[in-house]
């Protein structure tokens, strides 16, 4: 028995959906009463499922949510549940704030996903992408609404899929994309002709919209008719109304301002019989644009300023920025370009949020006449240019021989209902698309050779450069190995030979003149002998060191060597000449000053840079010897007070290709290897060797050994 009660009652709510309002709530309550715990679950769920656009049926969803969830939670029904919370979410939409209702149902979104039942996140999605159609979120409407559509095909539902593509419809609309809308729009009127649906009404109405925005008024009020017949069969008044505004709209494009106001007065008095207040601002903006069009301009704005507050309090930005542009128009029209310029300021100040290119046009192009007419036409300019832009942006979406394609298949389909036509058409475009999509790949593979010829011969020529370039490199180096092998060849050929001419000549005296030599003069040949020796050991030693460092022969073995002590032993072996010369040598190290380095070719660099000291510095001079340490390094200052050197002289005296035999004006120079050698050595040890010199005042090398925490 109440099984047929519960058929009967769900039979009335449609009923009761349509033209009853809240006073039957007690025959509900007595039905409800008379029910099952489960039984009464399914009624309440069946009467808050509403129409999203039934404000008398919102209401009752709204009295009735809250003992639905409770009761589904008794239950442990969370689909159900979920159901409820989704439809209190629409009718909060409605009544109360469309960003509230997008606000919950973006938070039952997640539960919606974990359910098993998919027919639930569609309901959710389809009702939030309307929430946010509503108020012009057109880009987020358009991905929640895309994903509802895959899921209601996937089921299949044809009803939700009916309602989806309706919406998108409208958020291309909205968006000027004309070709998306009628093409979405024609989707749902095949889905709900095929069904008998009685929600034909609205998508004939939103079609006619699109015919008006084409210029095609006569399919704009056909359509439109037959959307008012079925509308007046189901007693439609809300429905009715919109229509009424859709004529009016229609006949003031035709420039028949007669039947226009006829039809928006219409409008007026029917959303003031069911007190739609969003009725009245459309009618109110109907009603101004005819003045407008009749050059009525105080009258166009008292109206249009009747619409404004009323779609701001409902958050239809999109429409509220109309009414500022269009009241600017009026001001600038009526001479008032104070008023005209703040409204424009107001609509652009709203608009910011909106992704209509529409609005971005007329806003332009309003701020445009404004400027061109107060004679601000660098302003005027830059509008006009961004009016053009978004201008052309519109008229790219728009593809009227599509549209009229899309038409003709919708009457064909309308006429005979023969879907083996449709399916044969299909078979056409796909054919045609493959023959695209064969011609674009063969365009593909021509480009992808010509990039790749391209890459090659890019390749090519970067790897000739790079060829060049170390060809360029290996010459440098060749030539200054070629500049080194005739430095070499040099000083074996004239430092080497004057030593040992000197020595021969010196031993071939002594050889046949012995006998006629005093002993004082046998002592000064003999020590002339000594010194010739000497010169001439330490230059083979350095050619001997230097012709190792070049052929890497040499190897660095770095160990901790006790710098002071090393230091100590060199001083010593250049005592008893700097003692000859009245040369002071000081050193000023702590102990224990440790680096990291090879001794034997460090021991070399001391050596040889302390005989220099000695061999370029006058009698009683100062040879000064100290260390210091920073982060990195042990620095080795050798200083001393002897002739120096130029600017010139020192930047050619690490150069092996320079000939420093003819630096500078001492009796005591050398080939300059020593301290070419003393270079390589300290670079190969990871340190550096810096000169210093005045001409006339001494030379201070300084040498940047590394401390074993470095290395």
């Amino acid at each position: 028995m109440k099984s047929i009660v519960f058929i009967l009652l769900s039979l009335n709510l449609i009923h009761l959906g349509q033209a009853q309002s809240l006073s039957n709530m007690d025959s509900i309550r007595f039905v409800l009463d008379s029910q099952n715990q489960d039984e009464r679950l399914r009624t309440l769920v069946s009467l808050c499922t509403h129409p999203t656009e039934n404000r008398e049926q919102a209401k009752l969803t709204l009295s009735l949510s809250e003992e639905a969830k409770q009761l589904a939670m008794e239950l442990n029904n969370h689909k159900d549940l979920l159901w409820i919370q989704i439809e209190e979410a629409s009718a909060i939409g409605l009544l109360q704030g469309r960003q509230q209702s997008i606000d919950s149902l973006q938070k039952l979104l997640p539960a919606a996903r974990a359910l098993p039942s998919p027919k639930v996140l569609l309901h959710a999605l389809a009702v939030l992408g309307d929430q946010q159609t509503q108020i012009d979120d057109l880009i987020e409407a358009k991905q929640t609404l895309s994903e509802a559509l895959k899921i209601a095909i996937a089921l299949p539902d044809s009803i939700s899929m009916g309602f989806v593509y309706n919406n998108l419809g409208n958020v291309a609309n909205h968006l000027s994309q004309n070709q998306e809308a009628i093409e979405y729009y024609m989707n749902a009127l095949i889905i709900k002709e095929k069904q008998g649906s009685t929600k034909l009404a609205k998508t004939y109405s939103s079609v006619s919209q699109i015919f008006r925005k084409m210029g095609n008024y006569d399919e704009s009020l056909r359509f439109n008719r037959k959307a008012m017949a079925l509308q007046r069969t189901d007693n439609d008044i809300f429905g009715l109304s919109i229509s009424y505004l859709n004529m009016g709209n229609t006949y003031r494009q035709m420039k028949n301002y007669d039947s226009s106001l006829y039809y928006n007065e219409g409008a007026l008095k029917l959303s003031q019989s069911i007190q739609d207040t969003l009725g009245f601002a459309f009618a109110y903006y109907n009603i101004a644009s005819v003045n407008f069009s009749l050059q009525k301009y105080r009258t166009s704005i008292k109206y249009y300023m009747k619409a404004y507050p009323t779609f701001v309090k409902a958050q239809m930005r999109r429409n509220a920025v109309n009414c500022l542009i269009s009241t600017s128009i009026n001001y600038r029209l009526l001479g008032d370009y104070t008023s005209a310029k703040t409204a424009i300021e107001q609509a652009q100040e709203e608009s910011e949020e909106l992704t209509s290119f529409a609005i971005r046009e007329q806003l332009n192009e309003t701020y445009y006449e404004l400027y061109k007419v107060t004679g601000d036409y660098q302003r005027a300019l830059r509008h006009h240019e961004l009016f053009k832009a978004y201008s052309d942006s519109i008229l790219n979406e728009t593809k009227i021989s599509e549209i009229s394609r899309l038409q003709k298949n919708y009457e064909i389909n309308n006429r005979d209902n023969q879907i083996s036509l449709l399916d044969k058409e299909n078979e056409i475009a796909t054919l045609k698309l493959a023959q695209g999509n064969a011609l674009r790949n063969w365009l593909l593979l021509l480009l992808a050779l010509i990039l790749l010829v391209a890459v090659i011969l890019w390749s090519r020529y970067k790897l000739k450069l790079r060829t060049e370039r170390m060809l360029s490199i290996k010459n440098e180096e060749l030539e200054k190995l070629n500049s080194a092998k005739n430095k070499f060849f040099a000083i074996i050929a004239h430092d080497l030979r004057n030593p040992l001419s000197a020595f021969k000549m010196l031993t071939t005296g002594l050889a046949n003149n012995i006998d006629h030599y005093s002993t004082e003069q046998l002592k000064e040949q003999l020590e002339e002998l000594r010194l010739s020796s000497n010169q001439l050991s330490e230059l083979l030693q350095n050619l001997l060191q230097w012709a190792l460092s070049q052929t890497e022969s040499m190897k660095i073995n770095p160990q901790l060597v006790d710098l002071k002590t090393l230091l100590e032993n060199n001083v010593r072996l250049i005592q008893s000449t700097a003692h000859q010369k009245n040369i002071e040598v000081s050193m000023c190290i702590e102990d224990k000053t440790i680096s990291l380095i090879d001794e034997a070719t460090i021991d070399l660099v001391f050596r040889n840079l302390l005989v220099n000291a000695v061999k370029f510095t006058n009698e009683k001079g100062l040879i000064s010897i100290s260390a210091t340490e920073d982060q990195d390094y042990v620095k080795i200052n050798i200083q001393d007070t002897g002739i120096g050197m130029s600017d010139q002289e020192q930047k050619q005296l690490f150069d092996i290709t320079q000939d420093a035999s003819k630096i500078g004006n001492s009796p005591n120079k050398g080939s300059g290897l020593g301290l070419i050698l003393c270079d390589e050595f300290v670079k190969k040890n990871n340190g550096k060797l810096n000169l210093k010199s005045t001409l006339g005042r001494g030379s201070t090398f300084t040498l940047y050994l590394p401390k074993p925490t470095a290395a």
